[in-house]
């Protein structure tokens, strides 16, 4: 239990900094579409908008300045700068507030002042001229506190381009390893076996949609599609559309062959698509 309190309690600690929280606000605002579709989108509502999966979501709506760079541009701003904005105000006040007891005391060099609010204003001043001096020792230690903010800013910039570097490789790996609808696109040989009758059919696969050739009123419409080229593993999700049937929705399975010439069912090689041209 101790190394789970441990973990849990590190976590804290890194959420608290005003960085790291300045960072993930930040970030939250830039990528406001995929915060908006993480939080309440629908698998379906998606694709409505055109997106396969909320990983597609992810991918066409972030970029390496969207989620890198300008997140923590603008941390590093809000984190560095608003101490020096702070300061400059409190300095600002106290000028303001000296000015004033000046010009009160001016005003009435020749009329007549109680010694009691003599007294008060001489106080008041005293009290400001004291906070003028622990603002401007304040500012010292400001600057220590900044020496070892930047130090640490160089770490963890360091560290975000060392993710940003991780997440290259892996959109290249993933890329090379997803097909696309291209790699099945083209003219089809289709055999299946329903209940103990072989169908034999000659498809027509184009981008988003198979015809049957020589079949009256009978097409699929392509809703989604998985191509793995390092396994070799097709999948489609289709809606049949037969107007003797009705609206059928299947799902189908193959193990490509011979470069993506030959796909087969699996454990049922009498059940498949041939390439024919």
């Amino acid at each position: 239990m101790q190394p789970i309190k441990d973990f849990i309690s590190e976590i804290k600690d890194r959420a608290s900094n005003p960085l790291i929280s300045s960072f993930i606000i930040s970030w939250i605002f830039i990528n406001w579409k995929i915060t908006l579709a993480l939080l309440f989108y629908k698998q379906s509502e998606l694709k409505i908008d055109g997106y396969k999966s909320y990983s597609d979501l992810i991918i066409s709506n972030s970029n390496f300045w969207h989620t890198i760079i300008i997140p923590t541009l603008l941390a590093l701003v809000y984190t560095f700068g608003f101490p020096y904005i702070k300061a400059f105000v409190k300095l600002l006040n106290a000028k303001i507030s000296a000015r004033n007891e000046t010009d009160i005391l001016k005003a009435t060099a020749q009329g007549y002042m109680p010694v009691k609010k003599y007294l008060q204003l001489t106080e008041a001043l005293q009290q400001s001229t004291k906070e003028l001096r622990e603002l401007i020792d304040s500012q010292g230690e400001l600057t220590k506190e900044n020496l070892v903010l930047n130090q640490r800013n160089l770490d963890v910039t360091k560290k975000l381009n060392e993710v940003a570097d991780e997440l290259g490789v892996l959109k290249s790996k993933q890329n090379e390893r997803l097909g696309t609808i291209s790699n099945i696109r083209g003219y089809w040989e289709y055999r299946t076996e329903e209940g103990g009758q072989t169908i034999d059919e000659k498809w027509h696969i184009t981008n988003n949609e198979i015809e049957v050739i020589g079949v009256n009123n009978r097409k699929y419409t392509i809703i989604d599609y998985y191509i793995d080229k390092v396994n070799s593993t097709v999948a489609l999700y289709l809606k049949q559309h037969d107007y003797g049937v009705g609206i059928i929705f299947k799902t189908l399975w193959f193990n490509a062959k011979d470069e993506f010439k030959r796909l087969e069912v699996p454990h049922n090689a009498n059940s498949y698509l041939k390439r024919l041209k």
